[in-house]
């Protein structure tokens, strides 16, 4: 695995200003391999991630639970903590904090439909390494000596890349000058800051002026006219776009939204809001009573 150029930089500094989330749509073997690899061998932190035996098992050895997670301020999903009738869309309300206060950056915008002003999209970053990076150990030896089963992937210090050391081909150099992470930083600090409850209100002073556009999520997916969701300008705007302003056809996805959320035990909320573009004709009432249309 090749770590992106900046990564212990940012990941420092913006674990410092929110709760993070490491949210993939693959198996969950994969993101706890990936995310420990990055807490231990990136970070430098304590490790925090441990299969559920281990626990138990210290549990029985010690008077006091293990408490070696307080220094971490992040968790981690997978594809089974997803909206799977979307083709595993990380869907905001999953995580359980207010959508409000929430956001998305992802290289991919098969997850920002529903939530476009919450969507920060980042430029792809794929390196060809032609080497094995991880191994499969059948067993994982506890502290107290105990083996217990491992069920997720150990990545290894020597699985881990940086861009420099990476056995890179030609055409991936230009990554040596990726700087996408680090572009993010100013953004991120501004929304960490901004004395608004509703921090996507900071957000909309980073969009260009047609990002409105992507208020109908119906062409906010892959293939759709919207394919600047999630974009965020290099500068902050001193006026923000305007506010959400629903598309009448959101409202058709709301059936397949709650079935997707019932699955996951979530409270369903209030119908979508929509906003009717259709002109009403006028009704006007005559002495009798009688109504009569106004043309």
């Amino acid at each position: 695995m090749v770590l992106r150029p900046h990564l212990k930089e940012f990941l420092t500094e913006v674990m410092q200003l929110f709760e993070v989330v490491f949210w993939t749509a693959a198996e969950a073997e994969y993101a706890a391999a990936v995310v420990d690899a990055i807490e231990r061998h990136v970070l430098g932190l304590p490790r925090s991630l441990y299969h559920h035996e281990e626990i138990v098992q210290y549990n029985l050895n010690h008077a006091a639970p293990r408490r070696v997670t307080s220094h971490a301020n992040f968790y981690c999903l997978c594809e089974r903590q997803s909206l799977q009738s979307f083709d595993r869309m990380k869907y905001l309300p999953l995580l359980g904090r207010p959508v409000h206060r929430t956001i998305i950056i992802d290289d991919s915008e098969r997850s920002f439909p529903f939530t476009p002003r919450n969507a920060i999209k980042v430029p792809p970053f794929t390196v060809r390494v032609h080497r094995y990076t991880c191994v499969y150990p059948s067993a994982h030896t506890c502290a107290d000596g105990t083996a217990t089963s491992l069920l997720t992937r150990d990545l290894t210090k020597e699985g881990l890349y940086t861009i420099t050391d990476s056995p890179l081909g030609t055409a991936d150099l230009r990554h040596l000058w990726d700087t996408a992470l680090l572009d993010l930083l100013p953004l991120l600090r501004a929304v960490a800051a901004t004395p608004e409850d509703d921090i996507t209100r900071e957000l909309d002073h980073w969009r260009a002026p047609n990002y409105t556009d992507c208020d109908n999520f119906s062409e906010n997916f892959p293939g759709g006219k919207n394919t600047h969701v999630g974009a965020v300008l290099p500068t902050r705007r001193a006026t923000p776009i305007p506010p959400l302003r629903p598309h009448e056809d959101n409202a058709k996805w709301e059936p397949r939204i709650k079935e997707g959320l019932r699955k996951w035990g979530i409270p369903v909320g209030p119908p979508v809001a929509h906003v009717s573009t259709k002109k009403r004709k006028r009704k006007t009432r005559n002495k009798r009573g009688t109504s009569k249309r106004k043309r």
